[in-house]
């Protein structure tokens, strides 16, 4: 028999009424006839309501017909509740009512991006299945002998099944598409897993160069990066370095081409970031005792505000909160003295030009160097502080005093030299140190009696197993909001970039980067938008690493070679960190 008979033989059995008879029967569903103890028929009404074997019957009527108001006048009943109850819930899973409260809920409380294209699937699926039906024109299963336990859409024709294809398209559009936003279980034969971890981990294990920048004239190390915040929904423009030389270089976003510099002789400019709302003004804090703020689309050099601090103050960390209002910057310690100063930060115009006095510091709660400040990402009175004494503290910068704004102080043991927010609302901290320890805090937890420390890894370099390579040194952390996943970045003193994932039972690698840079790195910034990464070392290289990037060959050899004469400079580093291992 050739394939095509075969199926039209399958069809014609498909379409066979006895065959939907026998399934109705077999699941205790009974027409007026067999109620009656009579062989199964469809005419007439039943007697009475009987009993056979195997149960008591439960008697009901079809739902009437919204079109062509046509009333069942069929009776029947069933021998099992249950299973009429379930197959009527699979059937209103398929109706419009449920749909129709499925996907608002969906969008007003899950995801608004995921609920629209349900919504653009499910219009499809229901399109092409109703021109189908116009298109085959088989009729439903004759009645005799079927029992009609639905004329609800005795108006259409029955092949194919809207209901079977939204309430498979549906579920598995649900699942695809939810794929690398949520954490999602599934079992199809054998239980699997897929998540969004995994998925931004196979992106950071395919991070590859993209751009490097030119070399200057005068090499020095990146010790901080910044990106420009894009404006509406423009990418990230600029992209903020500051220097060993005491500068601060700017470049284009996208092809890292040098724009300008600005310097703050004699003083020492120490780390470098954007304002939020405007992508054209850059901050640093510099060692004389002020923190600058120029603006990058005037031609001066000078900046268009400067922040005060006190005569002994020379700032050493910095941040501006998320609604760029408030400025905090940290100090060294001087005579014993250590502050945590705060500014009015607005106002700044082009033709500002002026200096502002502080608005108030905070100097009981640090007895030593504040290496890091960070602002809390969405919440702009929380900002958390860390020190060479080893203390993290977080404050709510709304209180009346230093006293009642010390929320929480967590101490790492050791001097801190990175800080950060994680976990979902940003309620966690976690640091890194000096002597390449990490600790990670939940400060959801304070009001409780349960622990709030995470994790605490007195040595990453000893806790995370790298084959054929090792890790010299930590840089900082980023997390990843959408996978809800916190990574810490370190690497060696050949260039050599580790990506190494934290969770509460420890550290793992999730990618090393190669091939880059030819000395240690020392700064990076994720750019959540496209999913990049920036990363700058004592090689004066700034590159630019994304998903699957293809470098060009001649700039990656021109980079190189002027990388080479940079390497020398840096041997001493080098040499101290060899026999500091030994």
């Amino acid at each position: 028999m050739s394939p095509r008979r075969r199926l039209a033989c399958l069809a014609a059995r498909l379409r066979d009424p006895r065959s939907v008879a026998a399934f109705q029967r077999l699941c205790g569903v009974e027409g007026p006839a067999e109620q009656n103890g009579g062989p199964p028929a469809g005419h007439g009404h039943p007697a009475g309501n009987g009993s056979v074997p195997g149960g008591q019957r439960w008697r009901r009527r079809p739902r009437r017909n919204s079109l062509t108001e046509e009333d069942g006048s069929q009776e029947f009943s069933t021998r099992s509740r249950f299973l009429y109850y379930l197959f009527s819930l699979g059937t209103e899973l398929g109706n419009e009512l449920f749909y129709i409260l499925f996907f608002p809920f969906c969008i007003w409380n899950l995801d608004a991006w995921l609920g629209r294209r349900l919504i653009i699937i499910w219009v499809w699926v229901m399109y092409l299945g109703q021109c189908t039906k116009d298109i085959i024109r088989w009729p439903r299963p004759a009645s005799p002998p079927v029992v009609k336990l639905e004329v609800f859409y005795n108006s259409e024709y029955s092949m194919p099944s809207t209901h079977a294809m939204s309430g498979t398209a549906i579920p598995l559009a649900l699942l695809l598409l939810s794929y690398g936003r949520w954490q999602v279980s599934a079992t199809l034969g054998s239980a699997f897993e897929m998540t969004a971890v995994e998925n931004i981990e196979e992106q950071l294990a395919s991070l590859r160069i993209a751009k490097r920048s030119t070399l200057s004239e005068e090499p020095a190390y990146l010790l901080d990066i910044d990106v420009s915040t894009p404006a509406q929904s423009e990418g990230s423009r600029f992209v903020a370095v500051s220097c060993s030389n005491k500068s601060i270089r700017v470049y284009n976003r996208e092809t890292l081409n040098f724009l300008r510099d600005y310097s703050s002789c004699p003083g020492v400019l120490n780390g470098v970031r954007f304002a939020h709302a405007c992508d054209s003004l850059v901050f640093s804090a510099c060692s004389d005792g002020t923190v600058k703020c120029w603006d990058i689309r005037l031609a001066t050099e000078k900046a268009v505000q400067v922040f005060s601090g006190y005569p002994s103050n020379v700032f050493i960390s910095f941040d501006i909160n998320c609604s760029d209002l408030i400025l905090c910057a940290g100090t060294e310690e001087v005579e014993k003295d250590t502050f945590l100063v705060f500014w009015d930060a607005r106002g700044i115009t082009d033709c500002a030009r002026t200096t502002k006095e502080p608005l108030g510091v905070y100097s009981e709660s640090h007895n030593d160097d504040v290496t890091k400040i960070s602002f809390h990402p969405v919440k702009p009175n929380l900002v958390v502080s860390g020190s060479t004494d080893g203390l993290v503290n977080v404050f709510d910068i709304n209180k009346d005093n230093e006293d009642d704004a010390l929320i929480s102080t967590c101490n790492s043991d050791s001097s801190v030299s990175f800080i950060g927010w994680s976990g979902k609302d940003y309620r966690q901290v976690y640091c890194t140190t000096h002597d390449e320890s990490f600790c990670w805090w939940d400060t959801a937890q304070l009001d409780t009696e349960e622990p709030i420390t995470l994790l605490h890894v007195l040595d990453v370099r000893d806790a995370v197993c790298i084959e054929n390579d090792s890790l010299h040194y930590l840089v900082g952390g980023l997390y990843h909001e959408k996978a809800d996943k916190l990574f810490l970045i370190g690497g060696t003193s050949t260039g050599n970039i580790h990506l190494i994932g934290c969770g509460t039972d420890g550290l793992s690698l999730v990618s090393t980067l190669c091939g880059g840079h030819s000395a240690t790195v020392r700064s990076f910034c994720w750019n959540l938008m496209d999913e990049s990464l920036l990363t700058g070392g004592e090689d004066a290289q700034l590159l630019l690493w994304k998903p699957g990037a293809v470098e060009k060959s001649l700039a990656k050899k021109s980079s190189m070679k002027i990388a080479s004469s940079v390497q020398k400079r840096v041997r001493v580093h080098n040499s101290s960190l060899k026999s500091r291992k030994k």
